[in-house]
This record gives C-alpha cells, structure tokens and sequence, in this order.
C-alpha cells in the first residue's frame, strides 16, 4: 500500500510538529520573569477604520424627551448587507416580541419549532430590502397580527441560509441595546 502525503508541503510539516510557546505564568503565584527578553516583531499595520454600519448605533435622538422619550429607549436601527443586497432591521416593540409565541405556536414543541422562531425573529427585526418595504399586512384573520403576515412573506420568500444570517445579525443588534444603555450610563453617572 502507498504511503500517502498528509502534509502539503515541508512548511506544513514544520508547523504541525512545533510545539507550541510555552504560556507565560502570570498572577499571584508566578510573578512574572523580568529577565526574558522578548525578540522585537515587525510592526503591526494600523487597524482599518471600521466602517460606518460596523459601528454601534444610536438610539433616535427623541430618546431625550421628557416622557415620551421613553418610547425610543432600546429602539435600535442598522443596515446590513449580504451578497450586494441591503437589509434594515430595528429592534421590535415588545408586543411583536410577544407575538413571535402566538406566530410559531403550530411549531413549538416539534423539530421545526427552532427554524419557526429564527423566522419570527428575522420578521418582527426586519424593517426593508434594498429599500423596498416588506409587503403591507392584509390583516384578513382578526386573530392574526401584522407580524404573522410579516412571517409569513418572510417564511415563503427568503430561504434559510439568509435567514439564519439575518437572525445572526438581528441577535447582535438586540445585544448593542445592551452596549448603548451601559454607554449612556457610564456618560451620565
């Protein structure tokens, strides 16, 4: 039987037989070595700006009103892009987050229920694409809201790679809300 080659070349042997740099002890127990000598490495590029969308966001300015700026505390918008497509999303209210329940009802408890949720979030975030306004709900059923149709143009039109990307990015712009208030708090006390 022919030996095979794991290894695409010498480098990539080399570099699956080094041993790894030994962790330097630090803390209470191991002070550390003032004695190593640490050989000069090249210097690192700056770091790109980031761009604009990669940055936190803003709340809507009104968030400073007397009263009625409660209304945009945790009241988030961003762009995102995939594939040459624009998509805004914002931070629901908190009854279309109640209403993801009452939407993914007929699929809790069953092996879609989490595809069903990731879908219910992606439509409660998702504002527009490229521009374009998701759908007008037509609200036939008194007992569904404007989030199950939301859901449901979402379910039957945008496939699971972007939706799961989508939900992605829905997660960490409900997670800066989080990074705004602590901001706001550290600026004010």
């Amino acid at each position: 039987m022919p030996q095979q080659d794991l290894f695409a070349d010498e480098a990539a042997v080399e570099a699956a037989f080094a041993l790894p740099p030994e962790p330097f002890p630090t803390g209470p127990a191991f002070p550390p070595d003032q004695s190593v000598v640490k050989e000069p490495q090249a210097a690192a590029e700056p770091p790109e700006e980031a761009p604009a969308d990669e940055d936190i966001p803003e709340f809507d300015a009104r968030h400073r009103q007397p009263f009625k700026g409660l209304l945009y505390v945790g009241a988030l918008t961003h762009r995102v892009e995939l594939f040459g497509h624009t998509f805004t999303i914002a931070t629901p209210t908190q009854t279309e987050r109640l209403q993801i329940g009452q939407v993914i009802q007929p699929w809790q408890g069953t092996v879609t229920g989490e595809i069903a949720y990731a879908t219910a979030l992606v439509a409660a975030f998702l504002v527009d694409i490229d521009g374009e306004k998701l759908p007008e709900p037509v609200l036939t059923n008194p007992k569904e809201t404007a989030l199950h149709d939301r859901f449901h143009w979402v379910r039957e039109n945008i496939r699971k790679p972007v939706v799961d990307w989508l939900f992605d990015e829905c997660l960490k712009l409900d997670s800066q809300v989080d990074d705004v208030l602590a901001a706001m708090g550290k600026a004010s006390g």
